[in-house]
């Protein structure tokens, strides 16, 4: 656990007023406040700890990397997660990400036998069957689209210069390109995570006709 986030995490909103949630601009106002404001404490329980952390992950991460790694191989409860595989990385992935996943893998699964040669369902015999299988394929073509989407949202185009440091004062003055970018890329995120919410819903709704 890295230092900032027990002891000098609790100095920091007692004496620095951290919030625990900003957006990226407000972020930088308050940086730029505090140091201004508190300059001596800023430095103390900021500047300091967050250059330890740095140098900290840094050493600790390629071993953390390879621990997590053979916990998830080795220990039962996580094994439930290979089943999703190779969707996900082996490692830690959040719940949302496991439902999603394993959810639309056993779609896939299930529609690619029925589209197979080995299918023995008659998916014209009636209108219920006609209207779940044609709702199966939609979210079957959606979500053979969804991690090409998902990874390439937050790709910065070779053209867009990043800046050096996300939080300084004039990013969106030297960089108005990238940020806009940033911007852009959040809104595509949120939109496709509530493209994942609605087709979880349909899916559920068609759990019934998943049989064989």
């Amino acid at each position: 656990m890295y230092l900032k986030e027990t002891i000098i995490d609790k100095l920091q909103k007692k004496y620095l007023n951290m919030p625990e949630y900003l957006e990226c601009h407000l972020w930088r106002e308050w940086h730029e406040n505090t140091k201004k404001d508190k300059p001596k404490l800023y430095f103390l329980l900021y500047t300091i700890p967050d250059n330890i952390d740095t140098v900290w992950f840094k050493l600790t991460n390629p071993i953390a990397t390879i621990y997590y790694k053979v916990k998830h191989v080795v220990k039962p409860s996580y094994w439930h997660r290979w089943i999703i595989k190779p969707d996900l990385n082996i490692g830690y992935n959040d719940g949302r990400e496991l439902l999603l996943y394993s959810s639309m893998r056993i779609l896939k699964d299930f529609y690619e036998f029925q589209i197979s040669d080995d299918c023995f369902v008659d998916w014209a015999v009636s209108e219920q069957h006609v209207q779940a299988f044609s709702e199966m394929k939609v979210i079957y073509d959606w979500w053979e689209k969804y991690e090409e989407t998902s990874n390439n949202i937050w790709i910065i185009p070779e053209h867009i210069l990043e800046p050096e440091h996300v939080f300084s004062k004039n990013v969106e003055k030297e960089h108005p390109e990238y940020m806009t970018y940033i911007r852009n890329a959040g809104k595509k995120e949120q939109e496709l995570d509530d493209e994942a919410d609605e087709m979880l819903c349909r899916l559920a709704k068609i759990r019934q006709s998943l049989w064989d």
